[in-house]
C-alpha cells in the first residue's frame, strides 16, 4: 500500500508518476492522477520508490526531479 493523500492536489493537466527502480533502471509502475490516496501495488523487485509531477497523461521517461522518494528494505 502506497499513502499519497498527503500530496498536494495538482492543477489540471499536471498528474503525478509512480516509479521504481530495479537496478540502475528506473521504470513506470503507475500514473496516480490529480489528487491520489492510497494506492495498492506490487513492489517486488523494486530498492526504491519515486513520485514525479508530470504533465497529464503521463510520460515514458522523466526528467522532473521526484517530489518524494523511499527506499524499500
Amino acid at each position: 500500500w502506497l499513502q499519497a493523500a498527503a500530496l498536494p492536489e495538482l492543477e489540471e493537466g499536471r498528474t503525478y508518476q509512480l516509479w521504481g527502480a530495479a537496478g540502475d533502471e528506473l521504470v513506470s509502475i503507475a500514473v496516480l492522477g490529480r489528487d491520489p490516496g492510497v494506492i495498492s501495488l506490487d513492489v517486488e523487485g523494486y530498492a526504491l520508490l519515486a513520485i514525479t509531477e508530470e504533465d497529464a497523461p503521463g510520460v515514458v521517461k522523466s526528467a522532473n526531479p521526484p517530489v518524494v522518494v523511499g527506499n524499500l528494505s
